[in-house]
């Protein structure tokens, strides 16, 4: 519209209080500074919000510029006042956009017309004046006819929720918001939301920094939702019901924090729900396998819901991107799989059964089974091709025989793994070598007795810990990239075959070796760890001096440490220690 006819468009800035307070000042009390006593104020401000007249004039403004809207834009600009005011635009755009609307040209559009804001937050915000407007709209028809709170598309106010909900009148409203922090009761009837055929925004909650003070009872027959409904987001804590009826159309249900939510009803109904929130339901004991049945599910959270027994999808689904059941201490088993999982910790739960359906995660990146009390270790974790990190550690099922198993051609893609801990594990299979890019390999205070020859033929490894490895005996000859060692309480550690790898290939890589109370190392380990630590210590030096001349950025320092004490073989003393810095 301004193509052509304006240089550049200047965005009006919000002023500071102190340029706000003057301009008040100066149109209330014909002065700069305002005046001491609060019953100018109070008597001034009445003034304005009744002066009908000037008020209307700006107000007739600004609702020519709403008139000026689409269908879709006023709908947009109506739920951002009532429901997305000071709401993460993200968030607003995936319900809106949920709700048929084409959230981002939307929100763009009313931006454009200043209808709109978004802070450096990322936050939607909007005028006080356009608030006002919008809340007339809807509580007003033409010629200023006031609607009644059946008749009105959207509520939030306390009054007029409470007096829908008690109502037998059917009502086009499209939105509600409810304040639980508020000190009364709402009562919801068995065909409240049944008679709400447009409904498309539910929320029941506890403003951040408030404590709940509305007690909401909740018949235990609710009939269904209604199929416009795009999200319900309900805090029902303490309300004494003991579960929801939910048979929706709806793309995501937040339930967190429902500290009396027993379980879910069937949720096959839902047949597009993508996302399900149930943090914090510390009394929720079944998780109804409807809830997988239609594959849509995107994300389930189900942190802390400490009396959860079980987990399970009959199906294998295609869909579920992310999972959460940390702190689930009552979780025995878990079987679910999915193609769109990448990270999957089961950590902090207590889960015994691992489903071999575990297997057909395609795209799992990420799997911790730290701590866990399993009474089977699927060898199907054999075929997790992506799997990038694996954590085993403190689990008494990790064994030699199981590990080999597991270490098959597939895990070509694994760069960690841990399995610190683990009291069954005396000796590594022979096939770690089929860990063709592990990067990283903890087995720290694990009962390993030796690691396998085969271990040097991990090229890509570049840091082994066996801190604390008790009963280790040797240490055989290295992979070549090495270059961090720790290897402290070692306490039955003999012989150190060779460290000649940590002098080679420096490429302006630090190099770290710890022997640190490995006291009974024999003295031919000792002189030739020492020998290969100031070998190392001099390839250093050589490459910082020969780094500029091969175009090197710059060249590195290295601290090069060696600190054990002397073995039983040698004369007593202090420890041996060599520390350098070329």
């Amino acid at each position: 519209m301004l193509h052509g006819r304006v240089d550049g468009i200047y965005m009006v800035e919000k002023w500071k209080f102190q340029e706000s307070l003057k301009l008040f000042s100066l149109g209330a009390f014909k002065q700069r500074h305002p005046k001491e006593e609060p019953i100018f104020w109070e008597s001034e401000l009445k003034h304005l919000e009744n002066n009908v007249e000037s008020l209307s004039k700006i107000e007739k403004v600004l609702k020519r510029s709403y008139d000026g809207l689409t269908i879709r834009e006023k709908e947009i600009f109506l739920d951002i006042v009532f429901f997305y005011n000071n709401v993460n635009k993200g968030f607003c755009m995936r319900i809106l956009d949920a709700c048929g609307f084409d959230a981002l040209s939307g929100i763009k559009l009313l931006e454009d017309k200043a209808l709109v804001t978004i802070s450096r937050s990322y936050t939607i915000q909007m005028h006080d004046l356009l608030k006002k407007l919008a809340l007339q709209i809807v509580r007003y028809q033409k010629y200023c006819i006031p609607r009644s709170p059946e008749e009105r598309s959207r509520l939030r106010d306390t009054e007029e929720v409470r007096d829908v909900f008690k109502s037998s009148e059917k009502t086009p409203v499209e939105g509600i918001q409810f304040d639980l922090s508020q000190d009364v009761k709402l009562d919801v009837q068995v065909d409240t939301f049944s008679k709400m055929k447009e409904l498309r925004f539910l929320r029941l909650n506890v403003p951040r920094g408030k404590k709940r003070s509305t007690t909401v009872k909740i018949p235990e027959d609710l009939m269904p939702f209604p199929d416009k409904l795009r999200i319900v987001m309900l805090n029902i804590s303490g309300t004494g019901s003991r579960w929801v009826t939910v048979d929706i159309a709806s793309q995501g249900m937040n339930l967190r924090e429902c500290k009396k939510l027993i379980k879910l009803p069937d949720l096959s109904g839902a047949s597009k729900l993508k996302w399900l929130h149930l943090s914090g339901c510390e009394s929720l004991c079944e998780v109804n396998p409807s809830v997988f049945s239609n594959d849509t599910l995107v994300a389930l959270m189900l942190d802390r819901c400490i009396k959860l027994p079980n987990l399970i999808s009959v199906k294998h689904l295609t869909s579920l991107e992310k999972i959460d059941v940390y702190g689930c201490s009552s979780l025995k088993v878990f079987s679910l799989s999915s193609d769109s999982i990448e990270r999957l910790n089961l950590s902090n739960t207590g889960t015994e059964v691992l489903h071999s359906s575990i297997g057909g995660m395609r795209k799992l990146l990420s799997l911790n089974l730290e701590g866990l009390r399993l009474q089977n270790l699927p060898n199907e974790l054999s075929c997790l091709r992506s799997l990038t990190d694996l954590r085993l550690s403190d689990c008494d099922l990790v064994t030699k025989s199981k590990l080999e198993t597991v270490f098959d051609v597939e895990l070509r893609s694994l760069k960690i793994l841990y399995s610190k801990e683990c009291g069954n594990l005396l000796e590594l299979p022979t096939n770690i070598y089929s860990l063709s890019s592990l990067y990283e390999l903890k087995l720290d205070g694990s009962n390993v007795e030796m690691l396998p020859v085969s271990i040097e033929c991990l090229s890509e490894l570049y840091i082994l810990s066996i801190k604390t490895c008790r009963k280790l005996r040797s240490l055989p000859k290295l992979p070549p990239h090495v270059k961090e060692l720790h290897a402290d309480n070692c306490t039955s550690l003999l012989k150190v075959s060779t460290l000649k790898t940590f002098s080679e290939s420096m490429n302006g890589e630090n190099k770290y070796i710890s022997f640190k109370n490995d006291i009974e190392l024999d003295e031919s380990s000792l002189i030739r760890m020492i020998e290969y630590v100031i070998l190392t210590m001099k390839s250093a030096a050589l490459h910082n001096i020969t780094a500029p001349r091969a175009n090197f950025s710059m060249a590195t320092f290295y601290d090069v440490s060696l600190s054990l004490f002397r073995s039983a073989n040698l004369s007593a003393g202090r420890p041996f220690e060599c520390l350098g810095t070329p």
